[in-house]
């Protein structure tokens, strides 16, 4: 049963529900847009929610979501609309079309978010003391300098990368052994297509600690751009290592020893991955068909994508899923060599 939860929306312009019946169409019902990950939970708060006509394609009024993953658009008319949601770290989603009844006073939606491939979203970047990810640089940095690096981070999260290198840049300054700020650094200039410059600042946070998970990953994927698969597999290994319960860093080392044909490697870190909570990383089960299939080992393959198929039995790969576990299933190894960009690309 759903739980009737009380709902803060917040909406750029800040409009009141005045303006929104005026602007929506007075007399129309309240549409409650719930966030959730493909596993069906609860994203939380700040992801953002527009509503979208399918008459005029124009985006009408938007919201963020609260801590429950949810925001609701009041007095909305009826109609044929589609929701779409983004967030840092999500592929953008689509609701597909639906209707605003006219008879009902509350309609619900669901719309589900998939985390968007580590090299799609901006870079690791290290975050504040009370951060996921606490670097050792930040407990010894001087104050001035974690206050640049703060300015810096926010604003990163509204993508002004040059403004936020400025501040990172007084943040190295202040304080040359920042082995965080120069991560994050890294990370603006990546933004920003210097790769030269990309290259120095990782390469300099990771003689000042080795062992920093977030450069570490940088790196590998700078490596991936420069169709470097050994490198960014050297670099990818010792980022589990640093960070062994990261899922996503898993992900990605697997598919660059499948690329590689280190099958063995691959399934090693699909199994590790298996170990750990993996809802959303249901992909995970495809990598070890894969490697099982480059092993020559068929049954194992299909094991792998059966469970692929009862954890995303819909979505973008579940077809193409189902079509491999048939040919498998038939005493078919159902193998393509993509070429070296190809390669590359496939984990950027």
């Amino acid at each position: 049963m759903l739980r009737r939860l009380r709902v803060l929306l917040v909406l750029l312009p800040v409009l009141t529900s005045s303006a929104i019946a005026q602007h929506l169409g007075v007399g129309g019902g309240d549409l409650r847009v719930h966030v959730v990950s493909t596993n069906d939970r609860p994203l939380g708060e700040n992801m953002r929610v527009r509503l979208v006509s399918n008459g005029s394609g124009s985006s009408l009024v938007e919201g963020y979501t609260d801590g429950a993953g949810e925001v609701t658009f009041n007095a909305v008319a009826p109609g044929m609309y589609h929701v779409l949601v983004s967030g840092q770290g999500y592929d953008e989603a689509d609701s597909g079309q639906f209707e605003v009844d006219q008879r009902k006073m509350t309609q619900t939606l669901y719309v589900r978010v998939r985390p968007a491939a580590a090299n799609d979203g901006d870079g690791e970047v290290v975050l504040g003391a009370k951060g996921p990810m606490v670097d050792a640089s930040m407990l010894n940095a001087p104050k001035k300098a974690v206050q640049e690096l703060r300015k810096g981070n926010d604003l990163m999260k509204d993508r002004e990368w040059a403004k936020a290198a400025e501040h990172l840049q007084k943040a190295v300054a202040i304080d040359p052994q920042f082995a965080a700020a120069y991560n994050n650094l890294g990370v603006a200039y990546a933004r920003m297509g210097d790769p030269e410059r990309e290259r120095e600042a990782l390469d300099q946070s990771l003689k000042l600690n080795d062992h920093n998970a977030a450069a570490l990953v940088n790196r590998a994927h700078l490596a991936l751009k420069e169709h470097d698969l050994a490198g960014a597999e050297g670099y990818l290994s010792r980022a589990t290592a640093s960070d062994p319960q990261n899922v996503q860093t898993l992900m990605v080392l697997a598919k660059v020893q499948l690329l590689s044909g280190h099958y063995e490697a691959a399934l090693v870190s699909a199994r590790r991955v298996h170990t750990l909570p993996h809802q959303q990383y249901a992909m995970v089960h495809y990598l070890a068909a894969r490697a099982c299939e480059g092993r020559s080992q068929l049954q194992d393959a299909a094991a792998e994508l059966r469970l692929f198929l009862q954890e995303e039995p819909r979505g973008q790969w579940s077809d193409a899923a189902r079509k491999e576990l048939g040919l498998l299933e038939a005493g078919s190894i159902p193998r393509t060599t993509p070429s070296h960009e190809e390669q590359a690309a496939r984990v950027r």
